[in-house]
């Protein structure tokens, strides 16, 4: 390893700005986020119910390591989160024996290994109630804080690492997923960290830093594949980073083979004293070779780099290729990814009528307000804006809206156009004791970040992905036509080409060429068409927009040069990766853009969103965005936690297991529609259904792939179903034993059921003491999706 790298020191004559402050005040404040973070991660754990996705993980991690080792290799998910919930379900043990498995009978998988604990921190383990269920992810999104700062603070200065750190405290979208069971809270944290550590290397060059870097690399893999994208911005971020040092690639083997050449030398003094030969070179300068060259030797980081991509991806190579048996199903012959099979077939549904724009949207109002921004009559068959209260829906777009603005804003360097002194201030201030790198280079590494992942994932989920030709004649053209840009063919997975050979062949190349001539020709027929509409407002606006900025550069002549230099050069490049990412073959055969499974870009989301408030030119604007988005997440946080939003399975579950015990009193009667595993389903039968049934009667004998598949209450739990009045009534005049009668039913959203039909039935002999009407909702758009209604009866008394 070498020196740290060098940047300009802090001034040190006494002068501190006001604007700038202390360590030990910045500690503080970064401690009191922490902690506000964790009160708002941990306060009510349990609430809401849990829904499908969750009490999936649980099926996955309440039966034995066997149990756990056989869903694993069936399912298509990285193992380490389910690994860390299976081992604290066991009580945390930490000694155990490794028992020899054989391979399977139907030849799918390998022999291997399964753990059986003897030795624990807690005895008899630890029941994976809703707390624990998600306490990693709550801590996970505790420490989120001050990972971001860390992160922020190897591009940016103190404000903005610290307004960064503000916004991942109070982000709904954050807050919500810390109270997830799933992996994606403790993934994003490793992706920041994986990004902080790498930045951090890079401008010390130490090991301890490229230790942790590596060890990130490994933690975010092993939480979810989704990893390897970054990695494709790590690769972007080392090439951009200055001071590779290349030229000790030929100086290293000089190095290393020196030991070999002083033992010839050595040799061959002894004989040329020994038999009085020519001398060929002095001895002692060979031996003094290293401490001429030392001092001028820096370490290539490639090498290291390289060995640290080998070292992070070995894990997961290793898990599929020879654990998951899910790979082959998966990934078809031709190498293209079969999104049904991997167990995502649903998303293709949910986005259908969203295109680039409004995909760009929905996520951009997820991460802003934890709120997606619903699809409109227009695109789709469902009016699922009407279901939307529409007080609700006018209040959350307006917040996105005043968001989105505000950002805007943040855009224009108005202190340097009007306060040129004021922003020299700033940069003395705050951005001198960041690296100079990290300063000149952050706008190109925050844009890579934010689009490189993105777009992969929109390029692989749309059958013809936009180009920038098709931006282009998106404006300047009214209606442009709509042309199929050709693919690269994509390599057959069974070839033995590499790369460079399979797409240099002229049989392979030549068809992707002639359709791309065909696609260009029809291009340029939109431009030189005599009907062609231009879209002259459009242009106009931006011609007049040029003007202005051409008339700033010359006002502002040294620093608006340079940002526009900047912004120029980052536009080519994000240009020609729209390009490659454009033309490259799809892997997929649906869509699979999810703002989760993009959330790999949050980190660098948050980061700009600070940078962006931090320049917007007075006090008031500032304090106004951090406070309407603070408000905002605030409000979508509490009405997901604290007000109905799934529905209460969970009262259910034990409505149901009171009337399952011997001799009971009460008899539940549950007929519910409208059920599923997506937010806002989780009705009965289902999957939490099952998971809180088993938590109010576990079986040790059930496997625990009957709470995953919603079947836990067969042949374990007595449920009586239907809403049947006279059927109701039959049996409460049977069963004289029976004192209480409680009936869930569900009901249509726009409509209002007022009738009785059982307290009709059964009039003169019970009686209705409640009648309890939940709403429930999908809490990312907050449509109104049915009602559910708990009525209970008592028996009047003879």
């Amino acid at each position: 390893m070498t020196e740290p790298l060098e940047y300009a020191p802090p001034p040190t004559d006494g002068f501190r700005s006001p604007y700038k402050p202390r360590r030990g005040m910045v500690l503080c404040i970064l401690l009191v986020l922490t902690l506000i973070a964790g009160v708002l991660r941990f306060v009510a754990l349990d609430r809401p119910a849990i829904w499908g996705d969750e009490s999936a993980t649980a099926g996955r991690v309440v039966g034995t390591y066997q149990e756990l080792v056989n869903q694993l290799a069936e399912g298509s998910f990285t193992p380490l989160h389910y690994e860390v919930l299976w081992w604290l379900a066991q009580g945390m043990p930490y000694n155990g024996d490794l028992v020899e498995r054989p391979a399977p009978a139907d030849g799918r998988g390998s022999a291997g290994y399964t753990f059986t604990p003897t030795s624990r921190i807690v005895e008899n383990g630890i029941v994976l109630t809703p707390f624990y269920l998600r306490f990693f992810p709550a801590l996970f999104g505790t420490l989120m804080v001050p990972a971001i700062y860390f992160l922020a603070r190897q591009m940016f200065g103190v404000r903005v690492s610290l307004l960064a750190a503000t916004l991942a405290c109070f982000s709904a979208y954050l807050l919500i997923y810390s109270r997830d069971a799933k992996m994606y809270m403790p993934f994003w944290l490793f992706v920041t960290l994986y990004i902080a550590c790498l930045l951090w290397w890079l401008r010390t060059r130490t090991w301890t830093a490229w230790l942790c870097w590596v060890g990130a690399g490994a933690a975010m893999l092993g939480y979810h594949a989704l990893g390897y994208f970054v990695l494709i911005v790590s690769g972007l971020i080392w090439i951009s980073y200055p001071k590779q040092y290349w030229a000790g690639l030929w100086k290293l083997p000089a190095i290393l083979a020196w030991p070999i050449v002083v033992g010839v030398a050595g040799v061959y003094e002894l004989i040329r004293k020994r038999y009085d030969l020519m001398i060929w070179w002095r001895f002692k300068e060979v031996v003094r070779y290293p401490h001429a060259m030392w001092p001028r030797f820096y370490f290539p980081t490639i090498l290291l780099f390289v060995a640290g991509l080998y070292v992070i991806t070995l894990g997961t190579r290793s898990y599929y290729d020879a654990f998951s048996n899910r790979v082959d199903q998966v990934v078809r012959d031709d190498g293209t990814f079969s999104v049904d099979a991997n167990g995502t077939g649903w998303v293709q549904p949910y986005n259908s009528g969203r295109e680039l724009g409004r995909l760009t949207l929905y996520t951009t109002s997820a991460y802003l307000t934890g709120w997606e921004w619903p699809r409109t009559k227009e695109i789709e068959r469902v009016d699922e804006a009407s279901q939307v209260n529409p007080r609700t829906l006018k209040l959350l777009q307006a917040s996105v809206l005043i968001l989105l603005a505000l950002l805007a804003i943040g855009l224009i360097p108005w202190r340097r156009i009007f306060c040129p002194a004021r922003a020299r201030l700033d940069r003395l201030t705050q951005d001198l004791s960041v690296d100079r790198t990290g300063v000149a280079r952050r706008t190109l590494w925050i844009g890579l970040w934010l689009f490189v992942p993105a777009f992969i994932m929109y390029s692989q989920s749309a059958k013809t992905p936009a180009t920038v030709f098709d931006g282009f004649s998106a404006i300047a053209l009214k209606s442009p036509a709509d042309i199929q840009w050709p693919r690269l063919p994509k390599m057959p997975a069974e070839t033995d080409q590499s790369v460079y050979a399979f797409y240099t062949t002229p049989d392979n190349i030549t068809p992707f060429k002639q359709a791309f001539a065909k696609s260009w020709r029809q291009f340029k027929g939109q431009f030189t068409a005599e009907t062609v509409a231009w879209n002259k407002s459009v242009l106009i606006a931006i011609s007049v927009l040029a003007t202005l900025l051409l008339v700033a550069i010359i006002w502002r002549r040294r620093t608006l040069t340079r940002n526009a230099l900047r912004v120029l050069t980052a536009s080519i490049v994000v240009i020609v990766l729209v390009g490659l990412i454009s033309f490259s073959p799809r892997f997929t055969d649906k869509s699979v853009w999810m703002p989760r499974y993009v959330g790999v870009v949050v980190p660098a989301f948050l980061i700009l969103c600070a940078a962006l408030i931090v320049r917007l030119p007075t006090w008031w604007l500032r304090s106004g965005a951090i406070a309407v988005f603070v408000i905002v997440n605030l409000a979508q946080f509490t009405a997901r936690v604290f007000t109905p939003s799934e529905p209460p399975i969970d009262r259910i579950a034990t409505d149901i297991l009171a009337s399952d015990v011997q001799d009971a009193t009460t008899r539940t009667y549950v007929r519910t529609s409208h059920g599923g595993p997506e937010p806002g389903r989780s009705l009965f039968p289902s999957s939490p259904a099952s998971y809180y049934l088993w938590l109010g009667k576990p079986d040790p004998k059930a496997p625990a792939s009957s709470i995953r598949h919603g079947n836990y209450h067969q042949d374990r739990v007595r449920v009586w179903q239907g809403d049947d009045a006279s059927a109701i009534a039959r049996s409460a005049e049977r069963s004289q034993q029976i004192t209480r009668i409680i009936v869930w039913t569900t009901f249509d959203a726009k409509k209002v059921d007022t009738t009785d039909l059982i307290g009709d039935a059964m009039k003169g002999r019970f009686k209705r003491i409640s009648d309890e009407v939940t709403p429930a909702f999908d809490h990312w758009t907050w449509r109104h999706i049915y009602n559910l209604r708990r009525r209970e009866y008592v028996r009047i008394a003879a």
